[in-house]
């Protein structure tokens, strides 16, 4: 389910791109999310979770104020995903409060 969302996000990532004028910013924020394999639960833990979501949200964040001026459909688009790592950090943030920081194998 997680692999179909990220379609969508990416989705919604190139349209912002095709609608923005400061396209290396949006190339910046789809890198930044290629690497989300690299730091969800199954390869470092709770701890590199938060961070990658955290570093993640703040640049989306950053981003949308940024494209506010441009193309308030372009902010929209990567609100998506703000709003997704939002939910994702929820999400690590319960695994934290019913497992610890350690990740269970």
């Amino acid at each position: 389910m997680i692999g179909l969302v990220w379609i969508g996000l990416f989705a919604a990532m190139g349209a912002a791109f095709a609608l923005a004028r400061s396209k290396g910013a949006i190339a910046t924020l789809v890198t930044i999310c290629l690497a989300f394999p690299f730091y969800t639960h199954a390869v470092g833990g709770h701890a590199i979770e938060l961070i990658g979501n955290l570093v993640t949200l703040a640049y989306a964040l950053w981003l949308i104020v940024r494209l506010r001026s441009e193309s308030s459909a372009a902010a929209l688009f990567v609100g998506f995903v703000a709003a997704w790592l939002i939910f994702a950090t929820a999400l690590v943030l319960g695994l934290v409060q019913l497992n610890g920081w350690s990740t269970p194998r």
